[in-house]
C-alpha cells in the first residue's frame, strides 16, 4: 500500500473509533467520570479526578484532530496523532495503576475490569495497522510489567511474586498473538469487502453502460434518420420538421449527459450561501402549479432562519425530481409534506457527528416501496415506472448532487403508506454573506452597448469554427484561439476585448480556469463565460472558480440561445 494512502487509512481508523459525539464516546467518558467522582467522594482520592481530566482532554483532542485530518485529506499531522494516541493510552493505564495501588480486593477487581475493557477496545477498534496497534499495546504491556515489578518489590521472591512473573510471561505473548490474529481477521474482512465492492461497481458499470448505450443509440438513430431523410426532402416544411426532430433528439442526449454528470457527482456546481426558506417557497409554488388540486402540500417552517451553502438552482431541480416521483406514487391523490430543520447527519460520517446540517424532508402518502425496491432506489437505470417512460436516473441524480455538495441523502419507505426522502446539506458559515434565493442566473454587468469584439478559446477545431460563425452572424467580431496560452499572448499585446468565452479543458500550460483567474485579476471589468462538457471540483482547483465566471455554459451548447447569453453578460436590453 502506498505510504500516503496507508497513513490516511490509519488516521481514518483512529477517527472512526468512538468518534466525538457517538454513544460509545459518551459512554466511555461517562463511566470513567462516574468512577473518578465516586472514588473521590468515598475515599478522598483527588488524583483520580486529575487523571480523568487529563485522559478526557487527550481522548477528545486525538479524535478531533484525526477527524479534521481525514476531512482535509492531509497527512502532515500523522506523527502528532499517533503520539496523542500513545499518550492517551498511557494516561488510561496510569489510571489502572492508580486503582491497583489502593488496598482492597475491590480495587484489584476494578483495575482488572479496566484492563479487560482496554483489551476489548483494542481488539474491536485498533487491531488494524501495526503502528496504531503499537501505540495502544505498548502502555498495556508496560502496565503488566509495572504491576509485576510492584509485587516483586513488596513480596520479594515469594510464591506470589513468582506466580505474578509467570502470569505476565504467559499473558503478554498470548495477548500479542491474539492481536496479530485479530489483525489477520480484520485484513480478511477488508479484502472480502473490497472484493464485494469491486463486484458491485462492475455490476453498476454494466447497468450504466447498458442504459447509456440504449438511450444514446436511440438519440443517434433519430439524428441519423432525420439526416438521411433530409438528403431527399425538397419541401421546406418537411425539411424544417426533420431539422426540429433532430435538434430535439440532440437536446435529449444533452439532457441525458447532464443527468449522468450529476449522478456521477461531476456536475459543475455553483454553491452559494442562500436562505433555505426562499428556496423551499419557490419550490412549493412550482409544485402547486403542477400538482392537481387533489394533492395537498403542507409546509412546516422552523422558528429559526436556516442558511445553506449549496447550488440553489440544482437544489431546485433535485427537489422537483423528488416531488414528481411523489406525484406519480400518489396517483394524483394524497399529501406531500415538506419540512426542514437543523440536525446532525444520521450516519455521522462527515465532519464528525456533532456538526449540524440542514435537513430537507419530503414525505408523500403514495404507494410506497417494498424493502427490495427501496434498497435499489438509488441504482442507475433502475425504475418501477417502465410503462410510464421512467429513465431510472431521477434518484441517482438526487444522490449525486447531494453527495457532491458534501451532504447525504436518506430514503425510508413503507409499502402502502408512503415514502420519505431526506436531504442533508451543509449550513452556510457565519462569515458568508447570505442571499435570498431568486431563480435567476448570476451575471455581472461589466460592459455597454459598444461592445463588439469577443475573444473565443476552444481547442476543438470544428466546434471553434461553428461558434465563430454563429457569433459573427449575430453581429460580433471574433478572435478565436486554440489554447489559453495564445489567448493570453493576445491580451498581453494590448488588444481590446469586451468578452471572453473560454472552454475549461484546453491544451498547453494554461487551462480555462487559469485564464479566468488571470483575466479577472488584470481586466476585472471584462465579462468571462466559461464552458465545459465535463467539470469537477478537482478540475476547477478551488470552489471559487465558478463564482468568478460571469456565466457557465454546459456543453453541448444551444446555438439559438448563444445570443441571449452574450447579451445578458454584456447588459444588452
Amino acid at each position: 500500500m502506498d505510504k500516503l494512502v496507508r497513513r490516511r487509512a490509519e488516521i481514518a481508523s483512529i477517527a472512526n473509533a468512538e468518534p466525538i459525539g457517538s454513544t460509545l464516546y459518551a459512554t466511555h467518558l461517562g463511566l470513567l467520570f462516574f468512577g473518578a467522582v465516586g472514588v473521590f467522594l468515598l475515599f478522598d482520592r483527588q488524583e483520580f479526578l486529575i487523571a480523568y481530566v487529563v485522559y478526557a482532554f487527550l481522548l477528545t483532542a486525538e479524535k478531533s484532530l484525526a477527524a479534521t485530518t481525514v476531512n482535509k485529506r492531509d497527512t502532515s499531522a500523522y506523527p502528532v496523532i499517533l503520539a496523542m494516541l500513545f499518550l492517551r493510552s498511557t494516561a488510561f493505564n496510569v489510571i489502572v495503576l492508580l486503582v491497583w495501588r489502593i488496598e482492597g480486593d475491590l480495587f484489584k477487581f476494578a483495575a482488572l475490569a479496566l484492563l479487560v475493557s482496554a483489551t476489548i477496545n483494542i481488539m474491536v477498534f485498533h487491531a488494524t495497522y501495526r503502528a496504531v496497534m503499537a501505540c495502544v499495546v505498548a502502555p498495556i504491556v508496560a502496565t503488566f510489567v509495572a504491576i509485576t515489578a510492584g509485587i516483586l518489590a513488596s513480596e520479594g521472591w515469594s510464591a506470589a511474586s513468582v506466580g505474578a512473573v509467570a502470569v505476565s510471561v504467559c499473558v503478554v505473548p498470548y495477548f500479542a498473538l491474539a492481536l496479530l490474529a485479530a489483525q489477520d481477521r480484520w485484513r480478511e474482512l477488508n479484502s472480502t469487502r473490497d472484493a464485494l465492492e469491486q463486484s458491485q461497481r462492475m455490476d453498476a458499470i454494466g447497468r450504466v453502460a447498458s442504459g447509456v448505450s440504449h438511450d444514446f443509440n436511440n438519440v443517434l438513430s433519430v439524428v441519423a434518420g432525420n439526416l438521411h431523410l433530409l438528403e431527399t426532402a425538397s419541401d421546406p416544411h418537411e425539411r424544417a420538421k426533420l431539422i426540429k426532430s433532430a435538434t430535439e433528439a440532440v437536446e435529449g442526449g444533452a439532457s441525458l449527459s447532464r443527468q449522468l454528470l450529476t449522478m456521477g457527482k461531476q456536475q459543475a456546481l455553483m454553491p452559494e450561501a442562500v436562505r433555505l426558506d426562499a428556496v423551499i417557497d419557490t419550490f412549493v409554488v412550482f409544485c402547486r402549479n403542477v400538482f392537481p388540486a387533489s394533492i395537498s402540500i403542507q409546509v412546516s417552517h422552523p422558528n429559526e432562519q436556516i442558511a445553506i451553502f449549496a447550488d440553489p438552482n440544482l437544489l431546485q431541480s433535485t427537489l422537483l425530481n423528488i416531488a414528481l416521483n411523489a406525484k406519480a406514487a400518489m396517483e394524483d391523490t394524497g399529501e406531500l409534506k415538506v419540512e426542514y430543520r437543523k440536525t446532525p447527519l444520521p450516519s455521522g460520517r462527515k465532519q464528525g457527528q456533532s456538526r449540524l446540517f440542514a435537513c430537507i424532508s419530503l414525505t408523500d402518502t403514495g404507494r410506497g416501496m417494498n424493502e427490495q425496491t427501496a434498497l435499489r432506489a438509488f441504482e442507475p437505470f433502475f425504475s418501477t415506472k417502465t410503462s410510464e417512460g421512467g429513465s431510472g436516473l431521477g434518484l441517482p441524480m438526487v444522490k449525486g448532487y447531494v453527495e457532491q455538495s458534501n451532504g447525504e441523502v436518506a430514503l425510508t419507505s413503507v409499502e402502502g403508506i408512503g415514502t420519505t426522502v431526506e436531504l442533508y446539506l451543509p449550513l452556510a458559515r457565519s462569515d458568508q454573506t447570505v442571499a435570498r434565493y431568486t431563480p435567476e442566473e448570476k451575471t455581472q454587468i461589466q460592459a455597454g452597448r459598444e461592445a463588439r469584439r469577443i475573444l473565443l478559446v476552444e481547442d476543438n477545431r470544428e466546434l471553434r469554427r461553428i461558434l465563430e460563425t454563429a457569433i459573427q452572424r449575430i453581429g460580433y467580431e471574433v478572435k478565436a484561439f486554440e489554447s489559453a496560452d495564445e489567448a493570453l499572448d493576445y491580451l498581453d499585446g494590448g488588444a481590446e476585448t469586451q468578452l471572453v468565452i473560454c472552454d475549461l479543458d484546453l491544451p498547453g500550460n494554461l487551462q480555462g480556469d487559469d485564464l479566468l483567474k488571470i483575466s479577472k485579476s488584470i481586466y476585472p471589468r471584462v465579462p468571462f463565460i466559461l464552458m465545459s462538457g465535463f467539470a469537477t471540483a478537482e478540475k476547477f482547483g478551488d470552489a471559487d472558480t465558478l463564482t468568478r465566471a460571469d456565466l457557465f455554459l454546459a456543453k453541448p451548447l444551444k446555438l439559438p440561445e448563444l445570443k441571449q447569453h452574450i447579451e445578458k453578460v454584456l447588459h444588452f436590453s
